[in-house]
Parts: structure tokens; C-alpha cells; sequence
């Protein structure tokens, strides 16, 4: 073994490619955690599962009673720090959906305040609540992919004047 634990299964001889299994069972049903690497591909992977009765992919949580995730970082600063120290480079975040874009959602508690949307097509919508426990959002800003730009500001301007020549009061 090269560390204190080490799993080994050789699939030569076929089997489940699963390099671990932790069970926690009752009865005829089991929560489970299992992963490992994967032989036909270059990564790795942990998934949640129950198994028996109503079986099925289950939630995976990672430091549910506190703590921060780190990528690319041993000394996570936030919940999640994603950190690519690559001279001259961006730290990515990726946001993939099925013939979608990807939205970012922000809540206060139970009540979404703010959403950063981009759809399918490249345009890109941010939307806010307008207010604390209002549960309905709003787009204030569009940026479509043929350059128009649409800003809803109808509640915040009055008074106001927004140009490029002297202000009208």
C-alpha cells in the first residue's frame, strides 16, 4: 500500500469499476455512498444513492455543518473559492444546461432577491426582486446578442434625467 488506506480492485477479471462503497443500512434499504476512479475515462467521481426501497440518486452535501470548499486551493477563503493560479488566467466557472443557458440564483433566506440568466441564444438577463420578501423577479437589464441593450429604470430614475446634453429636472 503507498498510504495508510489503500483500495485496490483489479477489473481485469470484470466487476463493478466502484473503487469504494460506505452503507449506512436499515432494514431492506441503505444509504449510500460510492465512487472511485473511472477505468475508461480520465476523472473521478462520488455519488450519493439509496439503495432498496425507493431507490434512487440521492443529495451529496459537502461540510453541511459548516466550513469552505476549495478548488484549485487548500485554504478556501469563502464557502466556495475557486482558485486557478495559472499566471494570467481566470478562474472558470462553468454553467451547462440541456439546450438552456445558465442561471445564478441569490436568495436572503427563503426569498430570491437577485438572477444572472444567459440563455441559449447568448442574450443575458439580470433580474431583481425590487425589495426584501417580494418573491417575484424582475428583468432590469438586458443585453441581447445582436448589441441592444434594455434598462428597466423606470422606478429608480424618477426625478431624474439620463442623457449625454444638460439635465432636464
Amino acid at each position: 500500500p503507498q498510504a495508510a488506506l489503500t483500495v485496490a480492485h483489479d477489473l481485469s477479471n470484470g466487476g463493478d469499476a466502484t473503487g469504494f462503497r460506505l452503507n449506512a443500512a436499515s432494514g431492506t434499504t441503505s444509504n449510500t455512498l460510492f465512487g472511485g476512479p473511472v477505468s475508461s475515462g480520465d476523472y473521478a467521481f462520488f455519488q450519493s444513492y439509496k439503495e432498496g426501497t425507493s431507490a434512487g440518486v440521492r443529495y451529496l452535501s459537502l461540510n453541511p455543518i459548516g466550513g469552505n470548499v476549495g478548488i484549485g486551493t487548500d485554504s478556501p477563503l469563502d464557502k466556495l473559492h475557486i482558485n486557478n493560479d495559472t499566471s494570467n488566467s481566470y478562474a472558470t466557472l462553468r454553467l451547462e444546461g440541456a439546450n438552456r443557458g445558465g442561471i445564478i440564483n441569490f436568495y436572503n433566506s427563503a426569498y430570491p432577491t437577485n438572477q444572472i440568466l444567459g440563455d441559449q441564444s447568448g442574450n443575458m438577463y439580470i433580474a431583481t426582486s425590487g425589495a426584501f420578501g417580494s418573491t417575484t423577479l424582475s428583468t432590469k437589464f438586458a443585453l441581447a446578442t445582436d448589441g441592444t441593450v434594455t434598462i428597466n429604470i423606470n422606478t429608480w430614475l424618477k426625478g431624474n434625467s439620463v442623457g449625454t446634453g444638460s439635465p432636464v429636472g
